[in-house]
C-alpha cells in the first residue's frame, strides 16, 4: 500500500448536532406540502416564447385569438370562441428599464478572454398561458403540436432549441506547461472507484491532478488509476460517526502547504462531469486546462480573494446575462482556495457553504466565475460519497427513482444552526433544501494587488474547433 506522506494536522471540527425531533418536525411539514401539490396539477400554467414579432404573430393565429404586447397571462380554455385566422399580435416592443445589475465586474475583467452575453438574441417576448383543466392542456398542446407534460415549464413557439455543440470544443493552442494548472488538483473520492467523473474528466483533458483516497480503498483506486496519482489518508471512516469529505479536505491543504508548498490549492468533488467555457449565449466544453490557468491569473491579481471557483453548469444559461464572475457568494465543489486562509472544512456536510461564509464573514471575498463552468451532477444521482453515507441513509421517503427528498433535511437544518443570521430551509426542486441570503456581503471589496503579471495572450489560446 501507498505510504502516507503526512499525518493530520487537528482533529476534523463538528459542533452543530441535530436532535430527532427537529429533523421529524421538518420532515412531516415537507410530506404535508407535497400532498397539498399532488392534488392541484391543475391550473396548469407555462410560459410560451417567442423569438420573433412573426413567431408571435403565427402563435395568435394558431390558437385563434389576439394578444396585446401589455398582456402577461392568457387564458386558454378548449371551448374559447374562434378567430378563424384573423387573430394577430398586436403592439409593439417597449424599450426595457434598465437593469440594476451591475457592470462593476468589467473593470476587473481586463487582459482576459473575452464575455460577450447578448439575452436579446433569445427572447422578442413571452406570455404565461394557463390551462384550468386537463382537458383544456391537452387541447392546447394539440394545437401547438407540441408533448407538453406536468414538468414542462416553458416551450418556444414554434418549436425551437439551441444549437447542438457536443462535437465543439475550446481548444488552446498555447504550449501546453501556460495550460495546466499552476496550483495542484485534488480529488476527494470515496466508493467511486469504478464512475470517477472528476477524474475520468481530467484525463481527458490531459490536466494533471491526485486523487486522495482511505486507506481501505486503495487497492480498489489502484486497480483502476495511475498509482502515481493516488494520495492514501492517515483514516478510514468510522461508519458510526462519518465526518464527510470536509476532514479529507483539510489533509489535502496540509499536503499542498506542507508537501509541494504551494500557494494555493484546488480541491474538487468526485462526481464532475466535464468543464465548459460561456460566451456569446453559448455553453462549450473546453479540451485542455486552459481556463483553470486563467482563474488562477485572476485571483492571483488580488490579496483577499480566499476561496473562487466556477459555477455549476445548470446555473448558467445560455441566454442569461450573467456577469463574467460574482463575487461574495458560495463556491461549491470546485475550489480554489488559498492556503493562508486561517479558516479550515469543519462539519460534516455543507463544508463548502460553511466556508465560504466564514471567510466572507471575516470580510475577505469569494469570486465565483461564470464565463467558466463546472458539470455537476445532481445531488444523489450518483452512488457512493455522500449519497449512501448521508442523504439515503438519513430520511426515509424515496419516490420513483429512487430520490429521496428528505435526505438532506439534517443538512440544511446544520447550516441553520451554524449561520441562523443567513440562512433558512425551505422547499426547491422536490427536496427539503436550505437558501442563504448573501447580500449582507456585498460591501466586501476586491483589493486589487499594486504588482502583478498580465498574459501574453489574454485569450490563453482558446479557439473553438470541431472535434
Amino acid at each position: 500500500m501507498k505510504t502516507d506522506l503526512l499525518n493530520e494536522s487537528a482533529d476534523y471540527v463538528m459542533e452543530a448536532v441535530m436532535t430527532d425531533a427537529e429533523i421529524k418536525h421538518i420532515e412531516t411539514e415537507f410530506r404535508e406540502e407535497q400532498k397539498v401539490k399532488k392534488l392541484a396539477d391543475y391550473p396548469k400554467t407555462i410560459s410560451v416564447k417567442f423569438r420573433t414579432e412573426r413567431d408571435a404573430d403565427d402563435f395568435c393565429r394558431t390558437i385563434e385569438c389576439d394578444i396585446e404586447y401589455s398582456e402577461k397571462v392568457l387564458i386558454y380554455k378548449k371551448g374559447r370562441t374562434k378567430n378563424y385566422g384573423k387573430s394577430k399580435f398586436k403592439g409593439s416592443k417597449r424599450l426595457k428599464k434598465a437593469t440594476s445589475r451591475s457592470d462593476d465586474w468589467k473593470q476587473h475583467w481586463v487582459n482576459m478572454p473575452t464575455y460577450e452575453q447578448n439575452q436579446k438574441l433569445w427572447e422578442f417576448h413571452k406570455i404565461k398561458v394557463t390551462c384550468p383543466t386537463r382537458d383544456d392542456y391537452a387541447d392546447l398542446a394539440n394545437t401547438l403540436r407540441q408533448p407538453l407534460t406536468l414538468k414542462t415549464k416553458s416551450i418556444y413557439h414554434p418549436s425551437w432549441s439551441p444549437a447542438k455543440l457536443a462535437n465543439r470544443r475550446w481548444v488552446s493552442s498555447s504550449p501546453s506547461e501556460e495550460t495546466v494548472p499552476h496550483y495542484p488538483i485534488y480529488i476527494v473520492s470515496r466508493g467511486r472507484a469504478y464512475s470517477r467523473h472528476t477524474s475520468k474528466t481530467l484525463e481527458n483533458m490531459n490536466v494533471p491532478y491526485f486523487i486522495v483516497v482511505e486507506k481501505a480503498e486503495y487497492e480498489v483506486y489502484a486497480s483502476v488509476i495511475d498509482k502515481k496519482k493516488i494520495l492514501t489518508l492517515p483514516y478510514d471512516t468510522d461508519p458510526n460517526n462519518p465526518t464527510g469529505p470536509g476532514r479529507a479536505r483539510n489533509w489535502c491543504w496540509d499536503h499542498a502547504t506542507q508537501v509541494l508548498k504551494t500557494k494555493r490549492h484546488w480541491v474538487m468533488d468526485d462526481n464532475l462531469d466535464g468543464f465548459y467555457r460561456l460566451n456569446k449565449n453559448q455553453r462549450i466544453k473546453v479540451a485542455d486546462g486552459a481556463i483553470f490557468r486563467v482563474m488562477e491569473d485572476f485571483v492571483d491579481r488580488y490579496s483577499n480573494i480566499r476561496v473562487a471557483g466556477p459555477t455549476y453548469r445548470f446555473f448558467a444559461a445560455p441566454k442569461s446575462g450573467l456577469p463574467a464572475f460574482v463575487a461574495n457568494t458560495r463556491i461549491y465543489s470546485c475550489l480554489l482556495i488559498d492556503n493562508e486562509c486561517k479558516h479550515r472544512w469543519r462539519e460534516r456536510y455543507n463544508e463548502d457553504t460553511i466556508l465560504s461564509l466564514d471567510v466572507l464573514t471575516d470580510g475577505d471575498c469569494t469570486v465565483q466565475f461564470n464565463a467558466f463552468l463546472q458539470g455537476k451532477m445532481g445531488t444523489q444521482v450518483l452512488k457512493g460519497g455522500n449519497t449512501e453515507t448521508f442523504y439515503h441513509a438519513e430520511g426515509e421517503d424515496f419516490d420513483e427513482d429512487n430520490y429521496n427528498p428528505t435526505g438532506t433535511t439534517a443538512k440544511s437544518l446544520n447550516l441553520v444552526k451554524i449561520y441562523p443570521k443567513y440562512c433558512s430551509i425551505e422547499t426547491r426542486a422536490r427536496r427539503i433544501h436550505h437558501y442563504v441570503d448573501y447580500s449582507s456581503f456585498k460591501a466586501n471589496k476586491l483589493i486589487l494587488k499594486e504588482n502583478h503579471d498580465a498574459p501574453t495572450d489574454p485569450e490563453y489560446g482558446m479557439t473553438l474547433k470541431d472535434i
